[in-house]
């Protein structure tokens, strides 16, 4: 993933050991460090799309708010996120993920939330030198190109 702050790749590492299912915001604090929560509704009061309790970035544990989007930025609801990291708890600290199309990834610039945020795209075909040349505007890799022709067959 691409950090936005600083345009570094870096890594995310996620451990999820159960998937629940969010009715409420409410059910946001419920979650456990290895949980994966999913909203059920369309339009959940909240900016994500899903939330994982205890992902590792940097070395450091966090709760990662995922988004997928398909525009060039995406500022959402900014007034939900004290609410969301209210019922995270107040000791933890959380950072943006988006999930956006390759043609975007390089123009892509996050949201006004004021949080550490991280974009990628499919997450299938990314590699960290291939996410790295798409974002600084260099010619695509062609260990990207060969990946690609990789995973097709």
């Amino acid at each position: 993933v691409i950090d936005l702050s600083t345009s570094a790749a870096t890594a995310i590492k996620l451990s999820v050991k159960r998937i629940v299912l969010l009715r409420t915001v409410e059910d946001i604090g419920k979650l456990k460090i290895g949980d994966c929560g999913i909203p059920t509704t369309t339009n959940f009061p909240l900016l994500v799309d899903a939330v994982i309790k205890g992902a590792i970035v940097d070395n450091e544990m966090v709760n990662l708010l995922i988004n997928f989007t398909v525009g060039k930025k995406h500022d959402g609801s900014y007034g939900t996120l004290p609410k969301l990291t209210d019922v995270l708890g107040p000791a933890s600290k959380s950072v943006e993920l988006f999930i956006v199309p390759e043609a975007v990834l390089h123009s892509f610039k996050g949201s006004n939330h004021g949080i550490a945020q991280y974009v990628t795209t499919n997450l299938r075909t990314a590699t960290k030198k291939a996410l790295a040349a798409i974002f600084h505007s260099q010619e695509m890799t062609s260990a990207f190109r060969s990946g690609n022709r990789q995973r097709r067959k």
